[in-house]
């Protein structure tokens, strides 16, 4: 693949993870963190999803704020730091092959488990939310995707949608960028060689994809929107665990 092309479908991946973000509040992550893995390696590809998760949030966040219930949000937040800090400790001394193994597996089985827990029953356990973050941090640092997590602590707790989609975007927020430094401060030598011109094409790639999200709200009801990230997650995170695979010799 050229230089040019990997681009193109670099800003294209983030088009469409943004579309998702504003379309079921969680979906960027899911679907370009996988992609970009494959594109960019797998902590250049986690670096770039999680800059561009903290972005896409932090533009949500505004319309939602009143929504959030910060007790939840910081519950879960000092947990995944734990998370984080052992995550970024895996990904700074893990072969290339091997953590991208694990970044496709890891969102194959998330999403699964996720998609188990819609038929399973509400729980209150003491501790859920603090296995919850640590999960979630642990897998934001080492796969770029710690949305499946709360989604599972969602259905388990019969978290209401609304007040859900407000609280994880601060969440989303504090985790990406404290993942982003943390893996920085781990392996500097990782950061994402993108040049200035492509870091502004990215940017502005996100923007568009959530106003075409928001737009396109009007037509898509969330149950179609939710069907599309997890075909499109599935689909990314099985090339990016077939990829590690066959590169675990080399």
């Amino acid at each position: 693949m050229t230089e040019a092309a990997g681009s193109v479908l670099m800003i294209l991946t983030v088009f469409v993870g943004a579309m998702s973000q504003r379309l079921t509040g969680m979906g960027f992550a899911l679907i370009a963190s996988p992609f970009l893995v494959v594109l960019m390696g797998p902590i250049g590809g986690v670096t770039t999803a999680n800059l561009c998760s903290a972005l896409a949030s932090s533009l949500i966040l505004g319309r939602v704020w009143r929504e959030v219930q910060w007790p939840t949000f910081r519950r879960l937040a000092v947990w995944a730091i734990l998370g984080i800090a052992l995550g970024a400790w895996i990904a700074s001394a893990s072969r290339g092959p091997v953590l991208e193994t694990a970044n496709g597996a890891l969102v194959i089985v998330g999403l699964g488990a996720s998609l188990l827990a819609r038929h399973g029953r509400r729980v209150k356990h003491r501790g859920i939310t603090e296995v919850v973050g640590f999960s979630s941090g642990l897998m934001t640092v080492t796969a770029g995707v710690g949305g499946p997590a709360l989604s599972i602590y969602a259905l388990l707790t019969g978290w209401d949608h609304h007040k859900f989609v407000a609280t994880i975007q601060p969440y989303f927020i504090t985790v990406s960028v404290i993942s982003v430094i943390s893996t920085s401060i781990a392996d500097p030598a990782k950061w994402p060689q993108l040049g200035t011109g492509l870091w502004i094409l990215v940017a502005a790639s996100l923007i568009g994809g959530l106003l075409a999200g928001d737009w396109l709200t009007k037509y898509i009801s969330p149950r179609a929107a939710r069907t599309a990230m997890l075909f499109l997650a599935f689909t990314g995170g099985t090339i990016t665990l077939i990829k590690g695979v066959m590169n675990l010799g080399s």
